[in-house]
């Protein structure tokens, strides 16, 4: 017997040697006692990605101290959401490697591992809104710019609308950003907009404008996020914007717009939430309250505080070949009307709600009904939101300042084009009783989605 024992022994310290080794999840490394040191980190890039981004972007320290093996591994698997979450990257996977074992501290190695997605991609497009009409337009995504993940984008487009004579253009637009950009260890975007736009108010229950008129504008903004202990963030944005250029497109009803020629703005907001990419599906709650602050010259150059204040909340929550989601917002002016707020509503004309305060609810329930490996997938999301403003100096009435919208969108991705995404949405007034209405109904096409 003692010599089949002995036959036994190599066999059992190999054993004990592979247990010793294994990378992820191993009993004999959770359950140990001690201190686990992330010494070592490596990566594992593919041909779009330089190592050195994935370095300043996951910014992990050599070194770091963890008190048990499960800590260690849910650090990491954060750091893979992470990489995950910015949609480049087709895979991200890890390894852990142990390196050594004494006086109760236990070494690893970290290995990251990328599988890129092609992420420079031009896109000429038509859309149609039926608040603007129909769009050319073009754009041009570049999600890892040469390989440093820095965020690259061109939009340009022009609207042109049926005015009753011809044709009319309300909306032309020219945007580069670049995003991602790390200076002195945090993340910023810069934006730069030309473009010519229209801003108006139509009263439902006269069936008319109240306000409507054209304007150029141009302005720089720069964006970024600090990242606070507790899953909080805080967000702040200065922008400088001038304009001009004005058309009244009422001149005969005396609306008497203001013509505002410069605004230096400063928006910000704290938030705190995690919301995660699950394929093409989201988990997750944040919430957010912000506030702008705008010094406005106006006619004459004389100057003008103006304020206003938000607040949102989004859930998403995967559930088989289900992702409902809602969105509650609310928000205040403390100076002049806000319009354009039937935007965040579908199946609600922009221009239709516009005021002083407010609050708004989207409901959706994404439904998986089109999956094809390796070439995409296909949601249909029927939807219900619903919003109400405060007119200035109007008494609130409930049938023309509540709306309610219902519908679908249908959303398709791609899988080698993680950036990108088509919906078309198709809503109708419900508080709207006349089916003959061309405003009860609201169509968009567009390459980004609502919330």
């Amino acid at each position: 017997m003692f010599q089949n024992n002995r036959r036994l022994l190599p066999f059992l310290a190999a054993v004990l040697l592979f247990l010793n080794l294994l990378p992820l999840g191993a009993e004999v490394l959770s359950n140990g006692e001690g201190v686990y040191i992330l010494s070592a980190m490596a990566y594992e890039t593919d041909k779009y990605t330089r190592e050195e981004a994935l370095v300043r972007e996951l910014n992990i320290p050599e070194g770091k101290r963890f008190d048990s093996f499960a800590a260690l591994d849910e650090y990491l698997a954060d750091k893979a959401q992470d990489l995950v979450n910015l949609r480049v990257f087709e895979d991200v996977t890890y390894r852990l490697e142990l390196l050594g074992d004494s006086e109760g501290e236990k070494r690893f190695k970290a290995t990251i591992i990328v599988d890129g997605a092609w992420t420079l991609y031009p896109i000429p497009y038509p859309k149609y809104d039926s608040n603007t009409g129909f769009r050319g337009g073009l754009k041009v995504y570049y999600s890892n710019f040469f390989g440093t993940l820095t965020d690259f984008y061109l939009g340009m487009n022009i609207d042109l609308r049926p005015d009753g004579d011809g044709w009319e253009i309300p909306q032309w637009s020219i945007n580069p950003e670049l995003g991602n950009i790390s200076l002195f260890g945090q993340d910023f975007a810069l934006s730069l907009m030309q473009r010519y736009q229209e801003s108006s108010k139509y009263n439902d229950e006269d069936e008319l404008y109240v306000e409507r008129y054209n304007y150029y504008s141009t302005d720089i903004e720069i964006k970024t996020t600090l990242r606070l202990p507790h899953s909080l963030s805080y967000s702040f944005a200065p922008k400088f914007a001038f304009f001009y250029g004005y058309q009244d497109q009422l001149p005969d009803n005396g609306s008497g717009i203001v013509e505002e020629d410069m605004k230096f703005s400063f928006s910000h907001s704290l938030g705190w939430g995690n919301i995660d990419w699950i394929g093409n599906f989201r988990r997750g709650i944040a919430v957010s309250l912000s506030n702008s602050l705008a010094y406005v010259t106006e006619e004459e150059f004389e100057g003008t505080v103006k304020s206003s204040i938000s607040g949102t909340l989004r859930f998403f929550y995967p559930w088989h070949i289900l992702n409902p989601s809602i969105r509650l917002r609310g928000l205040y002016s403390f100076t002049d009307e806000l319009s354009g707020q039937g935007g965040g509503l579908r199946g609600i004309r922009d221009d239709s709600l516009y005021g002083i305060y407010g609050g708004f609810l989207n409901t959706s329930l994404n439904v998986s009904v089109i999956r094809w490996k390796g070439v995409g997938e296909a949601l249909f999301q029927p939807f219900f939101d619903m919003g109400m403003m405060k007119r200035e100096g109007i008494s609130f009435d409930k049938k023309y300042d509540i709306k309610y919208g219902a519908g679908a969108d249908f959303i398709l991705y791609l899988d080698k084009l993680k950036g990108l995404v088509a919906r078309g949405s198709i809503g109708i007034d419900l508080g709207n009783p006349d089916w003959s209405d061309g405003r009860k109904y609201e169509i968009v096409i567009e390459s980004s989605l609502l919330y």
